[in-house]
Formats: structure tokens, sequence, C-alpha cells
């Protein structure tokens, strides 16, 4: 998996899907945003929730991200007691962890970090929400293969 920074020429990579806050990919960005008066009005609209610095987004977004949807989901829980707006996004997860298992995404795309061949790194190590994303779906793809097998 590459974990690549956005480009003008990366838009049009069939197996790289942005997971940045914007209208364009599939609005998987994280929800947690940093307070410094920096955002566009198109980014500020996609942000749930105000935070001081970048490694708290990071930290809440990991503690979310893994901790209630992925957690939820391998844990055979689904959907139950999440938000409407945390459905969505977990049934984009499961989709784009499934794509990646199918092999139709090598890579995704952000605004952050550029890093081909990524390995996950230790928890709090992460520089980029993409980063946690990826785990997420690793876990996924994980609890699939037991479930089927």
């Amino acid at each position: 998996m590459n974990i690549l920074k956005m480009t003008a020429t990366l838009w049009n990579e069939p197996t790289l899907q942005y997971v940045g806050r914007s209208r364009h990919g599939l609005g998987l960005g994280n929800p947690w945003g940093v307070a410094s008066g920096r955002q566009s009005e198109s980014t500020a609209r996609h942000i749930r929730y105000w935070v001081t610095n970048n490694g708290e987004a990071l930290y809440r977004y990991r503690e979310w991200f893994l901790g209630k949807l992925v957690k939820n989901y391998t844990a055979g829980m689904g959907y139950v007691g999440l938000d409407e707006w945390e459905r969505v996004y977990l049934s984009k997860i499961v989709v784009l962890s499934r794509e990646i298992r199918q092999g139709k995404v090598h890579s995704l795309g952000c605004f952050c970090v550029n890093i081909n061949n990524y390995q996950p790194v230790k928890e709090g190590l992460e520089e980029c929400h993409a980063e946690i994303l990826y785990k997420g779906c690793l876990l996924i793809n994980e609890f699939e293969s037991r479930k089927t097998s």
C-alpha cells in the first residue's frame, strides 16, 4: 500500500482512492480538524470537531475510528450504536477494505504524507489519518477472512 500526497496527476490514477476532506473521493477525511483559521471554507465544512493541534486530531481520530467504528464492526456488532454519519463513514470503509483486499486499490491519497510501500507504524506514530484508516482496513479484512474460513 502507498499513501501518497495528492498531485494533479494522481487524481486520475485508477488504483488510488482519495481519502481526504473533499467532495472528491469517498469522503473519508478526518472529522477532527485543527482550529487554526487556515482552512478553506470547503475544507472547514467537512470538519465536525475542532481541536488545537494535529497530534490531538490524529489521537481523537484513532480513538474514534479504531476504538469505536472498527471495533464495533470486528466484534460482529456491525453498525449498532453508531450515529447515522458514523454508519455512512463505516460503510465506506467496509467497501474500501474490500477493494484493498481484492487488489483494486493500491494507494490512498491525502495531502499529508508521501510513503511508498507503507507498513503500519506503532500506534501514536502516524503522521496522517490515512495511515490509521489503512490499519482499520487491515483489521476489517482480517475479520472478514476469519468469517469466511
